[in-house]
């Protein structure tokens, strides 16, 4: 501390000199300790500054980047909006696209089929009764098998006033019970023809709209009528000959046969399994092997099957047979099923028995009289021979006549010859030899 006026430091008090020096030390540091606790207090508070700064500098940061992503937001929205409507109207348009393509196609598809097909509208009357239709659309295989063109819109009746009704029930019927169904009927005032047609509802329930696909069977089902002819006619004839008829399905060895076939081989209906066993069983020892020889020759040669044999029957009795049978064949060539007939030609054979006895009996007689003229015409010449050399002129004469009645004979041999030569020929021509 400084000394106080009018003294000076040589004549101050030693003591009290170190008591103050003292002093101010003490003063000093405690001087120093309050400026080092408020310098303290100082730098916490600006540390304290600092922290709070730093979080109030990220909440502005925080805020700062949250207003920039509402902004960027709310910039980005009309682009956004943008993008979205694009992508929209593209989409809108590749769905229409795929409409157009899926309506041409099957449009397409529509009039390429050959089976007709429509759309109908049953139009009933106030008590629901089905009274006509109007067509709704129609593919072009509909106007070729109906003859009717033009008829989207119109209705049924306005092409066929006198339709008949069993159609509109039928159509009528699908339309109210909503159940498809498939039948074959007859349109006789439209082209007058039959048509396979299978119908079903389409659209809402209680619509009315019936989706109808036909096809023009009328040449099938002439075919069919022709078919059921001649099944009759061929039925009359096998009954005409009495035959046998066999169905042989070769996959199963299984054979089917009609009464008659059970007949000619001696059996009672139902008590033998139909089959080439059975058959075979009946067939005469001596014609067994060549019969089942000539039966794998044929399927091997896909040829039909045409033969005699003999039939032993349970009494002992011995009946000639004539078969036929004809093969049908899969993709690689093996026979799959057969059609057969079969006929008793008993009497046939006995007759061409007696035939071929007639023929041989005539052969041996054109040999005869053929041996008898040689043998006879040698002699004669010999004794007319002797005759001219005889001096009696009676006996030579008498010789000389019982000659010409010998050649007269011999002439009627060989007229005999010539006449059954002629038989020989004519039965050779007409098969019957």
């Amino acid at each position: 501390m400084p000394a106080p006026p009018g003294t000076t430091r040589k004549n101050s008090d030693p003591t009290r000199h170190g008591k103050e020096a003292q002093d101010l030390s003490a003063g000093v540091d405690r001087l120093v300790r309050e400026r080092t606790q408020e310098l303290q207090a100082e730098v916490d508070a600006l540390r304290r500054e600092n922290a709070e700064l730093k979080q109030a500098g990220e909440a502005l940061k925080k805020a700062y980047t949250e207003l920039d992503v509402r902004v960027r937001g709310r910039t980005a929205e009309p682009g956004c909006s943008n993008t979205r409507l694009q992508v929209e109207i593209e989409e809108r348009e590749r769905a229409e696209e795929a409409l157009r393509s899926s309506e041409a196609k099957y449009r397409t598809l529509f009039d390429s089929i050959d089976e007709g097909f429509c759309i109908i509208e049953m139009i009933f009357d106030a008590t629901g009764k089905p009274i006509d239709y109007r067509f709704l659309e129609t593919n072009r295989a509909f106007e070729k098998q109906t003859g009717m063109h033009g008829a989207a819109g119109k209705r049924m009746r306005e092409f066929v006033p006198d339709h008949e009704e069993h159609w509109f029930e039928i159509y009528g019927e699908i339309a109210a019970t909503g159940e498809p169904k498939r039948f074959t009927q007859a349109a006789k005032p439209l082209m007058g023809g039959w048509y396979d047609v299978y119908a079903f509802p389409v659209g809402a329930r209680n619509g009315n709209r019936v989706a109808i696909l036909f096809n023009d069977i009328t040449e099938d089902k002439q075919a069919e009528d022709e078919l059921l002819t001649s099944r009759d006619r061929l039925a009359l004839a096998l009954d005409a000959i009495e035959a046998g008829v066999s169905f042989w399905d070769l996959k199963t060895d299984r054979m089917q046969w009609n009464p008659r076939q059970f007949e000619l081989l001696g059996y009672d209906p139902g008590t033998v399994e139909p089959g080439l066993a059975a058959l075979l069983d009946r067939v005469h020892p001596e014609d067994r092997e060549r019969v089942t020889a000539e039966l794998e020759r044929s399927i091997r040669a896909r040829e039909d099957y045409v033969t005699d044999y003999r039939i032993c029957l349970p009494n002992g009795e011995e009946r000639w047979m004539h078969s036929v049978r004809r093969f049908a064949y899969d993709a690689d060539g093996h026979a799959v099923s057969s059609h057969g007939i079969m006929y008793d030609i008993t009497d046939r054979k006995h007759h061409e028995a007696i035939r071929q006895q007639a023929y041989d009996q005539i052969e041996h007689n054109m040999e005869q009289f053929a041996i008898l003229g040689d043998h006879v015409r040698h002699p004669l010449q010999v004794i007319l021979a002797r005759a001219d050399l005889m001096e009696d002129g009676e006996t030579a004469t008498s010789i000389r006549e019982q000659v010409r009645r010998i050649n007269a004979i011999v002439k009627q041999l060989d007229l005999g010859w010539v006449e059954s030569h002629a038989i020989r020929e004519f039965l050779k021509r007409n098969d019957l030899a």
